[in-house]
């Protein structure tokens, strides 16, 4: 396959004003001044059970997600997301 001028300049130009329009974008950011750290967590806990001809099935499954916010530094802050999730299913 043979590519010419042309088309690597209009490759160059729409990735010049896709670039161009990125670095305009404003930030969704914030540094939050004075906020105290703070955290949270919640439990979900679900379970069902489901019968047919052969027999019953029971699934249950656990979340504990884990959330939380911490200033540094001025003009640094940590914010942190973890979960932890279990499925158990049964059959019989």
């Amino acid at each position: 396959m043979h590519s010419n001028g042309n088309t690597n300049k209009i490759e160059f130009i729409i990735i010049g004003l896709v670039s161009f329009l990125v670095a305009l974008s404003p930030a969704y950011g914030q540094i939050e001044y004075d906020r105290p750290a703070s955290g949270g967590t919640q439990f979900f806990y679900s379970h069902w059970s489901l019968e047919d001809n052969s027999g019953t099935t029971e699934i249950n499954q656990l979340t504990i997600p884990v959330r939380g916010f911490i200033p540094i530094r001025d003009n640094l802050e940590a914010l942190f997301y973890v979960a932890h999730s279990s499925n158990d299913f049964e059959y019989s």
